[in-house]
């Protein structure tokens, strides 16, 4: 089985990787079996298209006008994509982690079985809540029964 964990920025790669592989390869199967989406940085992102304006962009408290030379993606959004990861995902997300709002946003571009694992910190997993540790633990060992349905 083909288990893919997303974390952080190399996570929000991942994601974009996985997004553009199911907007690019519509019918091919899903890459991996399973994901794992631990306390994402930054939901995936796509190139402009010419009908896109730009505009500055507030991320995580930071404002930067593009200016001449920038490379700009635009981010992938659900209101403005029909392309979802389509595998059973778990979302484990800090409710004080200032990439809170876009590990939510990478929850919902998933379409497979989705279930989010919330606690009350910030960037990092807590290591001594047992009942946070055992939440998390439920959910990845139902994902994985799940994907081993579909396989």
């Amino acid at each position: 089985m083909k288990f893919l964990c997303l974390h952080g920025m190399g996570g929000a790669l991942a994601a974009s990787f996985l997004l553009h592989h199911r907007e690019t390869h519509p019918h091919d199967p899903e890459l991996f079996q399973l994901a794992s989406a631990p306390q994402n940085g930054a939901v995936a992102a796509r190139d402009l298209t010419s009908e896109d304006v730009i505009e500055p962009l507030r991320i995580n408290g930071f404002i930067a006008p593009p200016v001449p030379g920038d490379v700009i993606l635009r981010l992938y959004h659900p209101e403005r994509e029909a392309t979802r990861i389509e595998m059973p995902t778990v979302h484990i997300m800090g409710s004080q982690d200032p990439f809170y709002p876009q590990s939510l946003v990478l929850a919902q571009l998933c379409s497979g079985h989705v279930e989010v694992v919330e606690h009350q910190q910030g960037h990092i997993l807590p290591r001594i809540n047992a009942s946070f540790i055992q939440q998390a633990v439920a959910s990845i060992e139902q994902c994985i029964q799940r994907a081993s349905l579909k396989c």
